[in-house]
C-alpha cells in the first residue's frame, strides 16, 4: 500500500495534486553547431523541460553533452537549447523532428527535482477505471477535462505545441502535519502579544496524523509531502484542447487510443514479390495464433509455385488441398518444401487454375512452442504489432493468468492451453476488437491500471478469505444498491468454431438451457449465434456452456459505497460485501472503480455477480476444512445444519461440497442451497 493510501484514513487531510503533461513540439529551424551537430532555440525558455526527441516518429537516444553520436540529442536546460545530431548524420532538414516537452502543474505551487509546478491546475473530473460486465473489449479509464489558468496569457503563446503528441499524468499526494500550535487567546489577536512576540503557548508534535490533545482551538503546521509519496492516479492521452481568455482545458482520453490500430501492418507488394498473383497486391499479410485449418494461402511466385501463409515464423505445415474445378472435389496434395521461418511452402507443378487450401500451427513463442496461451498472445499483439513497450505491460498479471490457462505438457514436452485461441487474422481490423474475441474466448479482461501499464486477468473465482472485505458493521460500507436488467435472456447457444475458409464452413457446437426460457415465461427458445475464434469442441463448449449462463440469467449490478480503502481497489478484483440490512454477505467482481478526487474518503465500486455464477461457482478447497479462529474453529469438512449464520455464510463462500441435483448440500436445510458444486 502507498503512503498517500495509507494517508486516506485521516479527517484533516490535506490533498495535492500534481499535473504531468507532455507536449510535442515541431522543430523547423536549426543552426550547424559542429561538425553534424546542430542546434536550436526553438524551445523557447528554460521552464521548459525537454524529455524525448523524435526523428520520423522514433526517440532518438539522449546524450550527455553536446558531443553527439548520430542518432542522439542533448538538452541544455540552463541555456535553453536544443542538440541534435540525426540518424546517419543527415541534415535535419530532411527529416520530420519533434521534441517532447514537459510541462508540470499543481494545485499549489511546488518545486520538486529541481522543477517548478505551476499552480494552474483550477479543475479536475472524477476518473474511474472501467471493465466490460461481459468479457470483451479493452477496459478504460473515465475521462474529462482538466481546466488550467490562462489568465495571464500564459498558453497563448504556445498554440503551435501538439498536445496530443504526449500524455497527461495525474498524481496526487498528501501533506504532512508536523504539530499544532495552540495560540495564546489572553492576548488581543491570540497570536502575538503587543511586543511583536510569537504568541503560541506550544507547539504540540504530532504521531502521524493524529489530532492534538489540547481542548483549545489549534492551527495545524504541515511539511511539504515528498515527490516519491505521491501516487499515480491516472494517465491518459489528449483528444483535443480548447483555450478562452481565462482558462486552458485539455479533454483526456484513456490510453486505448494505443490499441486502436489497425493489424496485420504488413501487406503484399510487386517490389517485394515480382512475380506474385495479381489479385492480391495490397492485401495484408496475416498473422495467425493457434491451430489453423483450410486458408487460401498467397502464391507469392507462379513460376516457382512458392505460397506464404503468415508475416512471421510458423510452428509448422499439416496439410495442404487442391480443388481444380473439373473433379470438384479437395484432393490431397504434398509440400514440395516447407520454410517455417518465413510462413511459406512450394509445392510441384499446379495448374494456375486451382486453389489451395492449407492447414498449419502459428505462431511460435521464443522456446519454439506453439503460442496458444492467451496470455502470450495478447502480450505479443500489445508489443510486436501495437508498440507497446514492455515497462507498460504488467508482467505479473499477465503471468498470473498463464497460469491458470495452463494445463500441462503434453508427451513432446510441449505446454497445453485451457480455451486455446485459433486466430487467422487476414484483414486489416482494429486489434481492440481482436482482443475482444480473445478475452470473450478466454473469459479475460485487458485493461489500463492507474499508471497507463496494461494489465490482463482471467477471471477465476476467489475464496472469501482471501479477497477484500467491506463490512457495513465496521463502518467501511456505506450503501449497496442492487440494479436487474430483465433484457433478452437466451435459452440456447450456437457456436460455430474451427472454420475452415476455403470450404466455407465450421464445426457447431448446439448447447440449450431450457430454464432460462422457462423462467423468463418466453414462448420459444431465445438463440446466441455466435463464431467462436477456437479449434476444439471441448473449448467452444466451455464457451457456449459459459453464454448461456451467463446470457440465461436477468443481469445484476451492484453499486456500493465504500470507505478509503477502496481507493486502491483495481477492476477485476474480487471483494467481500457484508451488508446485514439487505442480508448481504457475497463475493463480488469489482467492474468499475470510481474516484472523487473532492472526496478521497469515499470510493464507489460497481461490482457484478461473479458472472451469473453467484456463489455456485466452485474452486479447489483443503482436504479437511476448517473454520478461522473468530468463528471458533472446528471442522468444516461436511454440512451441519446447526451451525449459526456465520458459520454457513463462511462454509457457502470458501468450501466445496458434493450437492444433490436440486443444489443442496444438506436437502433437509435450506441455507445449504447454491454451496459450491465439486464434481
Amino acid at each position: 500500500m502507498s503512503t498517500f493510501t495509507d494517508r486516506l484514513v485521516y479527517p484533516n487531510l490535506k490533498k495535492v495534486i500534481l499535473l504531468e503533461v507532455t507536449a510535442g513540439q515541431h522543430l523547423r529551424h536549426w543552426t550547424l553547431t559542429a561538425g553534424s551537430v546542430y542546434e536550436t532555440t526553438s524551445v523557447a525558455g528554460a521552464s521548459r523541460h525537454v524529455i524525448d526527441v523524435r526523428e520520423d516518429g522514433v526517440s532518438l537516444t539522449q546524450g550527455a553533452s553536446t558531443s553527439l553520436s548520430a542518432a542522439s540529442w542533448y538538452w541544455d536546460q540552463a541555456a535553453a537549447k536544443l542538440y541534435v545530431r540525426c540518424t546517419g548524420s543527415v541534415s535535419p532538414y530532411t527529416v520530420t523532428l519533434q521534441a517532447l516537452v514537459q510541462f508540470c502543474f499543481s494545485d499549489t505551487g511546488r518545486i520538486y527535482n529541481g522543477i517548478y509546478y505551476d499552480s494552474r491546475l483550477t479543475a479536475m473530473p472524477s476518473l474511474s477505471m472501467k471493465i466490460e460486465r461481459q468479457f470483451g473489449e479493452p477496459g478504460k479509464l473515465g475521462t474529462g477535462n482538466v481546466e488550467l489558468a490562462n489568465g495571464d496569457g500564459f498558453f497563448d503563446a504556445l498554440s503551435g505545441l501538439q498536445w496530443d503528441a504526449g500524455t497527461v499524468t495525474v498524481k496526487m499526494g498528501a501533506d504532512d502535519p508536523l504539530f499544532y500550535r495552540v495560540p495564546d487567546y489572553s492576548l488581543p489577536d491570540g497570536f502575538y502579544s503587543t511586543d511583536g512576540e510569537d504568541g503560541f503557548l506550544s507547539d504540540e508534535p504530532l504521531d502521524g496524523f493524529e489530532a492534538p490533545s489540547s481542548a483549545l482551538p489549534t492551527i495545524l503546521a504541515r511539511a511539504q509531502c515528498n515527490y516519491a509519496d505521491f501516487d499515480t492516479i491516472g494517465t491518459f492521452r489528449v483528444s483535443g484542447w480548447e483555450k478562452k481568455d481565462g482558462t486552458f482545458s485539455l479533454h483526456l482520453e484513456d490510453k486505448r487510443k494505443d490499441l486502436k490500430k489497425k493489424i496485420p501492418l504488413d501487406f503484399y507488394d510487386r517490389t517485394t514479390y515480382p512475380n506474385m498473383e495479381e489479385g492480391s497486391v495490397g492485401d495484408a499479410i496475416p498473422i495467425a495464433y493457434g491451430v489453423i485449418y483450410d486458408v487460401r494461402p498467397v502464391c507469392i511466385d507462379n513460376i516457382l509455385m512458392k505460397f506464404k501463409v503468415a508475416c512471421h515464423a510458423v510452428k509448422d505445415f499439416t496439410g495442404c488441398r487442391t480443388f481444380d474445378g473439373t473433379t470438384e472435389v479437395w484432393m490431397d496434395i504434398a509440400f514440395a518444401t516447407t520454410d517455417e521461418a518465413n510462413g511459406e511452402f512450394t509445392l510441384a507443378v499446379l495448374d494456375s487454375e486451382a486453389e489451395v487450401a492449407v492447414d498449419f500451427s502459428g505462431r511460435v513463442d521464443g522456446d519454439g512452442f506453439l503460442m496458444d496461451n492467451a496470455a502470450d498472445i495478447v502480450a505479443d499483439i500489445l508489443e510486436t504489432f501495437l508498440g507497446v513497450i514492455p515497462s507498460e505491460i504488467h508482467d505479473a498479471s499477465f503471468l498470473e493468468s498463464w497460469d491458470r490457462l495452463y494445463l500441462g505438457d503434453d508427451a513432446d514436452g510441449s505446454p497445453v492451453s485451457a480455451r486455446r485461441p485459433s486466430l487467422y487474422l487476414s484483414k486489416a481490423e482494429d486489434a481492440t476488437k481482436i482482443i475482444g474475441k480473445i478475452n470473450g474466448l478466454v473469459g479475460s479482461y485487458l485493461f489500463p491500471d492507474h499508471e497507463g501499464v496494461h494489465r490482463f486477468k482471467v477471471f477465476e473465482p476467489e475464496p472469501s478469505t482471501s479477497v477484500e472485505v467491506f463490512d457495513e458493521a465496521q463502518g467501511d460500507l456505506f450503501s449497496f444498491v442492487e440494479d436487474v436488467t430483465a433484457e433478452e435472456i437466451i435459452s440456447s447457444v450456437r457456436a460455430a468454431y474451427q472454420y475452415r475458409t476455403q470450404q466455407d464452413y465450421s464445426q457447431v457446437i448446439l448447447y440449450e438451457r431450457a430454464r432460462g426460457q422457462y423462467l423468463q415465461g418466453a414462448a420459444a427458445p431465445v438463440l446466441l449465434d455466435e463464431d467462436v475464434p477456437c479449434d476444439r469442441p471441448n473449448d467452444a463448449t466451455v464457451w457456449a456452456q459459459r453464454a448461456a449462463r451467463l446470457q440465461g440469467e436477468r443481469q445484476r449490478i451492484y453499486k456500493a459505497q465504500v470507505s478509503h480503502r477502496g481507493w486502491s481497489i483495481l477492476p477485476a478484483q474480487q471483494v467481500r460485501i457484508v451488508y446485514e440490512r439487505h442480508g448481504v454477505n457475497q463475493v463480488f467482481e469489482v467492474l468499475e472503480v470510481k474516484r472523487n478526487l473532492s472526496n478521497t474518503l469515499r470510493v464507489e465500486l460497481i461490482l457484478g455477480d461473479l458472472h451469473g455464477f453467484g456463489i455456485e461457482e466452485g474452486f479447489l478447497s483443503a482436504d479437511a476444512p476448517v473454520f478461522p479462529d473468530s468463528l471458533g474453529g472446528g471442522s468444516a469438512a461436511a454440512w451441519d445444519d446447526t451451525w449459526d449464520d456465520d458459520l454457513k455464510a463462511w462454509a457457502r463462500q470458501n468450501v466445496g461440497y458434493i450437492s444433490n441435483d436440486y443444489g443442496f448440500a444438506d436437502a433437509t436445510d435450506p441455507d445449504s442451497l447454491n454451496t459450491f458444486i465439486v464434481v
